[in-house]
Parts: C-alpha cells; sequence; structure tokens
C-alpha cells in the first residue's frame, strides 16, 4: 500500500482484526474491560503518529510495537511510528 492517511487507517482497521485481542474491538473483550484502541493522529511525510486510548490487555509498550512492526510491514514507505504523547504509554493512562 502506497503511504497516505487513508492506508494508515485501512492498516488500522487490519491490525484491529489481526491483534484482536489487544483492543476493545470485540463485546468479550469489551465485558472484561478491556477498552483500548489506537488512531491516527498524523502522516507527516514517512512520519506517522498515533494515539493510544483505553486499556490494552497487553503493556502499551508492545501495542504500539506491533502496531507499528504490522503498518511497517504494510506500508514500507513508513520510516517511523511514534505516539502522540509519551503519557500514553503510561499503563495507568486511559
Amino acid at each position: 500500500m502506497p503511504l497516505s492517511p487513508a492506508s494508515v487507517e485501512a492498516g488500522l482497521v487490519e491490525v484491529r482484526e489481526v491483534l484482536g485481542t489487544m483492543f476493545g474491538s470485540s463485546a468479550e473483550n469489551r465485558d472484561i474491560g478491556i477498552t483500548g484502541d489506537v488512531s491516527l493522529v498524523d502522516v507527516d511525510g514517512p512520519f506517522v503518529t498515533l494515539r493510544l486510548s483505553g486499556r490494552f490487555w497487553h503493556k502499551r509498550t508492545d501495542v504500539m510495537s506491533r502496531v507499528a512492526t504490522y503498518l511497517q510491514s504494510r506500508i514500507p514507505e513508513i520510516a517511523d511510528v511514534t505516539v502522540e504523547h509519551p503519557d500514553q504509554l503510561d499503563e495507568h493512562a486511559t
């Protein structure tokens, strides 16, 4: 896929399915309090910024790493994927 905001959004839809247990995208996960989500903040050239929100099953740093790896495998033009604010990697963030 070529790099664009639309392709990153499409990649995020895919990653929610592929890494489904990490996110609050299923009723089963939401029922046990897993409400985590990842959303696109910005695409600036080859740099992508994401937002983490909610509660994740896995460590937030692991979620971010796995999402970044997945997006970069689908969209090779991505040079780096970062989180909007470092506080979003705090396990107590929501």
